[in-house]
């Protein structure tokens, strides 16, 4: 089978299958928008993770996005085991400069393809 891909045209795809990550500069203060096209191989699912660099923090250190459950805290997932496009809502502060999607397929070499562009709000 094929290798799985990643692309971006908004932003820098790198990495190797089946781990790929999306990075994106903005300077937007209201959010932004990840546009997702998924198109499915044999893999069962592709999952996203997101982070952000605060640059008034620090240059380099990545924070990940986060949801709480009660007293648990997970990364911010979003799995997808369907073709499709998906349309994804990111809340970020005016100092979050750069966001990086972290996008795993379940499997290398399933043909596998996803294209990520971020739309500014």
């Amino acid at each position: 089978m094929a290798d799985n891909t990643a692309t971006s045209t908004t932003g820098t795809a790198s990495g190797t299958d089946p781990n790929f990550v999306i990075a994106f500069k903005t300077a937007a203060i209201d959010g932004v928008v990840l546009m997702v096209k998924y198109t499915k191989g044999t893999e069962d699912s592709l999952s996203i993770t997101l982070d952000t660099i605060n640059p008034s923090l620090h240059a380099t250190d990545k924070y990940r996005h986060i949801t709480m459950t009660g007293a648990a805290v997970s990364a911010y997932t979003f799995t997808m085991s369907a073709t499709g496009n998906y349309r994804i809502p990111i809340e970020l502060v005016p100092s979050e400069t750069k966001l990086y999607a972290n996008a795993v397929f379940a499997a290398a070499d399933q043909g596998g393809a996803v294209v990520v562009n971020l739309m500014e709000a």
